[in-house]
């Protein structure tokens, strides 16, 4: 029977998460660039591994049902003697907004009570900046912080992260679900209803996944098609400058000719217009092998591409 280790995290936004990294980099804080800056809502816990569909399904449900959080960051504190960590901790009315969202993570299949491998420690939410640090380098790095201005920031996704390890074993946490808070945008209600959402990583459906398009490492947009929990379509693309670029978008069998690609494709225009991007463009074997599909839907005849005001 085996095991997963996973955890739950919001990451920041930027610009803030690219400050963030810089002063984690002037201290030297090596996991630089392993991941965004973020909280943690649900510490490291081991769970079954057939009971991963479980947590996926449990987090998306969460999402949908939580707003986007607004809250202010700063405040430079310690965890010291317990641990040799400095952090920018929240103000109390955003400590009790992340409070609640982690007691709605923190049940079924995520429910922390007696759980091997789980942290006794109290939820303290906060954003780490450096870790192993002695008694006078802490207080050192808290004074050359203690002018750090209050932000605020909006948290407006969830990650699931998994502990894996490298071919050198060295440990890193992939992402392997990224879901906007908020309801998903549902469409066709009338008939055969689609809920769409926009992710950076590929749904892990495991009756499915051996055929998704593969996803761009930089700036990767992953939208995705779900009828009654399962993924019946997914389109994958990247942001390029002031356009999204997309470059393949796939249906499974069943849900073909239901409209499912043609959501997709108005789901891109919508999040290319929330990102102030200029166009769509298609790209790559999209641009190659759908070029009627794209036509009939009212891309233009030259470039294949779409104004996202249209």
């Amino acid at each position: 029977m085996g095991r997963l280790r996973l955890s739950v995290v919001s990451p920041l936004p930027d610009p803030v998460a690219a400050e963030i990294d810089a002063v984690r980099s002037a201290l030297g804080d090596p996991r630089v660039g392993l991941g965004p800056p973020h909280v943690t809502l649900v510490s490291p816990l081991n769970v079954k591994t057939e009971a991963f569909a479980d947590v996926l399904s449990h987090i998306r449900v969460v999402a949908g049902q939580v707003a986007p959080i607004e809250a202010v960051l700063g405040g430079v504190e310690t965890f010291l003697p317990e641990a040799g960590a400095v952090y920018l901790a929240f103000d109390e009315e955003s400590a009790r907004a992340l409070a609640l969202v982690r007691s709605e993570l923190t049940v079924g299949p995520l429910d922390r009570a007696g759980r091997e491998g789980s942290d006794p420690r109290p939820f303290v939410p906060h954003v780490t900046l450096v870790r192993g640090l002695e008694l006078d380098h802490d207080l050192a790095v808290r004074d050359a912080l203690s002018r750090y201005v209050p932000v605020p920031v909006v948290f407006d996704r969830l990650h699931l992260v998994k502990q894996t390890y490298g071919e050198e074993g060295g440990q890193r946490w992939d992402v392997c679900l990224d879901v906007g808070l908020g309801p998903p945008r549902v469409v066709g209600r009338g008939g055969w209803p689609v809920e769409l959402s926009e992710s950076t990583v590929l749904p892990l459906d495991r009756e499915t996944e051996s055929v998704w398009p593969g996803v761009s490492t930089q700036n990767p947009v992953v939208l995705i098609a779900r009828r009654d929990e399962r993924v019946v379509g997914v389109a994958t693309g990247e942001v390029d400058g002031r356009r999204l670029c997309l470059d393949a978008l796939f249906v499974v069998d069943e849900a073909r000719g239901q409209g499912i690609g043609a959501h997709l494709l108005d789901h891109a225009g919508r999040v290319a217009s929330e990102r102030g991007l200029r166009e769509v463009f298609a790209s790559g074997p999209l641009a190659s092998s759908g070029e009627g599909f794209l036509r009939r839907h009212g891309w233009s005849d030259g470039a294949l591409c779409r104004p996202v005001w249209e």
